[in-house]
């Protein structure tokens, strides 16, 4: 049987706590998956236009920003409870500073919960 448009547009998003042991006993944070629109800004923040480095014609070159990949993760998929994002665009920077093994911790579900991959991942950290 084929879906319906209200059935697919019906769908929830998943959600998953994470332990924050840093924060004190029983601190989490609660991970939400992505939207389709939350995962193409988060995307398109991972690439530069480089003035530098031109192409043929003349244009920047497009390159892949990788210094914030596990913040940007972070940022654009922890919430609080009703489901609003804890942390806006503008605090990569600020998540990037917290301490590598949260960040990466909070990352690896936020990446599992929205579908990225490994392979995702690994090609946006060599790129």
């Amino acid at each position: 049987m084929g879906a319906t448009k209200e059935a697919l547009l019906a769908l929830s998003l998943r959600r998953e706590s994470v332990p924050v042991p840093e924060l004190g006993d029983g601190a989490e944070v609660i991970v939400q998956e992505m939207t389709a629109a939350a995962r193409e800004r988060y995307g398109e923040g991972l690439m530069y236009e480089d003035p530098d480095d031109p192409d043929e014609k003349g244009e920047p070159r497009l390159k892949r920003r990788v210094g914030s990949l596990y913040a940007r993760l972070v940022a654009f998929s922890v919430v609080d409870e009703d489901g609003k994002l804890l942390f806006g665009e503008g605090d990569v920077e600020r998540v990037a500073g917290m301490p590598a093994r949260v960040v990466e911790r909070i990352a690896a579900v936020a990446a599992r919960v929205s579908g990225i991959g490994d392979k995702a991942l690994e090609a946006a950290r060599k790129n």
